[in-house]
């Protein structure tokens, strides 16, 4: 690692109806999302974990959470820790959704300091300044609109990468994320791209493919998460960004019946319920 080099991939988080939660004194999902936070934490910075190298930084506030990496200075080295980066957001991400808690925000690339503040030798605090943050706060703020985490222009470059497709197959390729999910979502899949499957409308933003592990999960995981997905769409604020998940829910269980990743009957299972909702 570069000892001069002092660019992260920073992430900006925001919980979507975190108000609600505290205003409605929910302490049941309040208690679920620090369990996760403190699980994934302690998963990805594990000395006894093959990714532990990537020493994952997190901090929060309020609503807001933040979680950053540092870069290195081979674009090489990068495809790998951004998949990985991305891959413990995305976990974060699902697991947080079948727990009715939903994520949207920004990540970025640059500069980055996390300064401890200290008194009596004791650490009081941390001041957290840079413009990677700044980038990634605007881009949940400006254009992330629906339950998702895009990704800024900016990370291409130090991956080595100066188009979008490239960047994505090699991303999604690259790590030690040891499974066929993909960790950036593909906006065209060749062949898998039906017209049932593209159901989100396409637009410029990269963003995190955090259903594309779905399978992974339990039935009964799967089914808290149409559940919830029902619940807020009957709220008439929320409709937008609800719909928004259940078409992009509906096009990756899509690609994947029909790249042959997930049983053509459980897909079509859950295409079904998803669109009569």
């Amino acid at each position: 690692m570069d000892s001069t080099n002092n660019n992260h991939f920073v992430c900006f988080i925001d919980i979507l109806g975190f108000e609600n939660l505290i205003n409605n004194d929910n302490k049941d999902k309040l208690k679920k999302y620090t369990e996760i936070f403190s699980n994934l934490r302690q998963y990805w910075n594990s000395e006894t974990n093959e990714k532990s190298t990537l020493n994952l930084q997190f901090f929060g506030f309020s609503d807001s959470l933040v979680i950053s990496v540092k870069a290195n200075s081979d674009p090489s080295k990068n495809i790998s820790i951004f998949k990985n980066f991305c891959s413990a957001i995305s976990q974060f991400q699902l697991d947080l959704a079948i727990h009715d808690i939903w994520l949207r925000g920004g990540i970025s690339y640059g500069d980055f300091d996390i300064i401890p503040v200290n008194s009596n030798n004791e650490q009081d605090g941390i001041i957290a300044f840079g413009r990677s943050l700044i980038k990634a706060y605007k881009q949940e703020l400006k254009f992330a609109k629906f339950p998702r985490i895009i990704i800024d222009g900016t990370v291409l470059k130090p991956c080595g990468e100066v188009d979008r497709t490239t960047f994505i197959d090699n991303v999604n390729r690259g790590g030690h994320n040891g499974t066929l999910n993909n960790v950036i979502f593909k906006w065209k899949t060749s062949s898998f791209f039906t017209e049932e499957s593209h159901r989100i409308a396409s637009d410029v933003y990269l963003f995190i493919d955090y259903m594309s592990s779905i399978d992974t999960k339990s039935t009964q995981e799967i089914d808290k998460v149409i559940e919830n997905l029902q619940n807020n769409l009957k709220v008439p604020d929320f409709f937008d960004k609800y719909q928004w998940v259940i078409n992009y829910f509906i096009t990756t269980l899509s690609i994947k019946r029909s790249s042959g990743r997930l049983d053509v009957q459980r897909a079509n299972e859950l295409i079904k319920r998803l669109i009569s909702i």
